[in-house]
């Protein structure tokens, strides 16, 4: 089915396309990535597109595209940048751009199916997820048992995630933690916002601290006491400091690029499942956040490490 539609107000394609079509944002994104959208005949692939009064958007697309298959684990060879590994666990940085585990949308390519493929395809089993533009250390247990021991520690704390956080415009607070349960936006499967205190709202808690910052922006570091998905993302919008270049809740004025959001799981600390003694790793910044906090002027002072420690 082939349709063209015709912008009125300036505003991202992906937003444009799911009220017109009435899709979910997970949904138009494979439209746009598969080459079936067209601005004023030219092919866009990327989603935070803006487009403008005038324009004319072009789509060519069926419901048989978005048909689920089965979600099954394939090996891929893919290199991997790991922090650590023994017979129990896995740490390793995640690259921006690649999904924690495969999806029903025929997207295999995954973190987890290339730990598989250096595993020998053998058994590993993803601790926690990152979105997948989200950068940074994640965790992958070799056993059941170390898996359940970990996820234990997840739920009651002891496990520790630092992220890094590069948002909009300075904060009045250096410090805090925000507090805002989080619920899915309506019937999308893809959005969550800051709910009330209804049975759907989960409740969602943040640390934050600003590490460096100046009129235009801030670098700051978040610990998440809970892991409620997109939560970082969902409260920063929530105060009014969205994160740079967040295809789902940035500035509706960006135009945001393919590298995705600038989050990055910078830190985490735990209690080995068998030696039973605390390890911590850290993941560097790839060279575009980093490149970016360059062009921002922001980095992280040497005495402000200690924060992550």
């Amino acid at each position: 089915m082939e349709q063209t539609f015709s912008v009125t107000t300036a505003q991202r394609l992906d937003t444009f396309l799911a009220t017109l079509l009435n899709l979910s944002r997970v949904k138009v994104a494979k439209l746009i990535v598969d080459g079936l959208v067209s601005v004023n005949g030219k092919k866009i692939t990327k989603n935070g597109w803006l487009v403008q009064p005038e324009d004319r958007v072009h789509v060519n697309w069926s419901e048989e595209l978005f048909e689920k298959v089965p979600v099954e684990v394939q090996p891929y060879d893919f290199p991997l940048d790991i922090l650590y590994e023994d017979e129990q666990i896995m740490v390793v940085n995640k690259p921006n751009g690649l999904i924690s585990h495969p999806t029903s949308f025929n997207e295999s390519e995954s973190l987890l199916g290339a730990a598989l493929f250096h595993c020998n395809h053998q058994p590993v089993f993803l601790v926690h997820r990152l979105d997948r533009d989200t950068s940074g250390v994640i965790m992958l247990a070799k056993n059941q048992s170390s898996l359940l021991h970990l996820q234990k520690q997840l739920q009651q704390r002891v496990m520790k995630r630092y992220y890094l956080a590069l948002v909009h415009f300075p904060l009045d607070s250096l410090s805090g933690t925000i507090s805002a349960p989080l619920e899915r936006v309506g019937n999308n499967k893809v959005m969550w916002k800051v709910g009330n205190s209804s049975n759907k709202a989960k409740n969602a808690f943040t640390k934050f601290t600003v590490l460096n910052q100046n009129e235009k922006a801030a670098l700051i570091k978040c610990e998440l006491l809970t892991g409620r998905t997109h939560q970082i993302r969902v409260h920063l919008q929530f105060i009014k400091h969205p994160v740079y270049n967040d295809p789902l809740y940035g500035l509706k004025s960006e135009q945001a690029t393919e590298y995705g959001q600038y989050l990055h799981a910078q830190q985490i600390s735990f209690i080995h499942p068998t030696l039973n003694k605390e390890m911590g790793f850290e993941a560097q910044l790839d060279k575009t956040f980093s490149d970016k906090l360059d062009n921002l002027n922001l980095k992280i002072a040497n005495s402000l490490y200690a924060l992550f420690q």
